[in-house]
């Protein structure tokens, strides 16, 4: 063989496998840009109860999320929820009637989704609001309440889904809600913490 064909050959075996190699990457990345491109998004919504306990009286939220679902397997939406009646305590030996409330948004991962049982995680973040009054008020229409305060509320979450149609699902979970606020002499952050139990149907297009 001559001295130029073994050159010639010699980068040939050098060059080579490199082709290959760079044409495995520009292949997968190619699957990674065309699944990203084609990302599954369905919309849904849900109607949740929240059960706790606030100043050691069991007491629940009412709410909803709306937002979507990417590839069947990630949450993300905006939610609210709310008392639909004042909560009745006592505190320094005189009554107190309460109203909380709190919005935010709200990430999530569910596994194993074409399965009837199947579980998942969320994370609640967001803003919520307390009102307290001596007396009794009508919710949303107190001018001048003995309390008021504001703050964050994060709230981790595990939980079960029971499919039961191709577009309603039945979530069952356990977290703990942290409240962060400037305490007041009535309100403080154990009086609000706690763990949450919480039941909910979920509505969209699944399969």
């Amino acid at each position: 063989m001559k001295k130029g064909s073994f050159v010639f050959f010699g980068l040939a075996c050098l060059l080579v496998p490199y082709g290959i190699h760079a044409q495995q990457i520009k292949q997968e990345h190619s699957e990674i840009k065309r699944d990203w491109v084609h990302t599954d998004a369905t919309w849904y919504g849900a109607l949740v109860h929240q059960h706790q306990n606030f100043f050691k009286q069991p007491f629940s939220f009412q709410g909803i999320e709306a937002g979507i679902i990417l590839n069947h397997k990630f949450l993300i939406s905006a939610y609210g929820a709310t008392f639909v009646s004042t909560l009745d305590v006592e505190r320094i030996n005189n009554p107190l009637f309460l109203y909380v409330g709190q919005y935010g948004l709200l990430i999530g991962v569910e596994q194993n989704h074409l399965k009837p049982v199947h579980i998942g995680w969320l994370l609640n973040a967001g803003y919520f609001s307390l009102v307290g009054n001596k007396a009794d008020f009508q919710i949303f229409r107190i001018k001048y309440p003995t309390a008021r305060l504001g703050g964050l509320v994060v709230s981790p979450q595990v939980y079960g889904v029971l499919t039961i149609t191709k577009w309603m699902k039945f979530r069952l979970g356990v977290g703990y809600s942290f409240y962060k606020f400037n305490e007041q002499p009535v309100v403080s952050q154990a009086d609000l913490q706690n763990v949450a139990f919480t039941f909910g149907f979920i509505l969209g297009k699944f399969n």
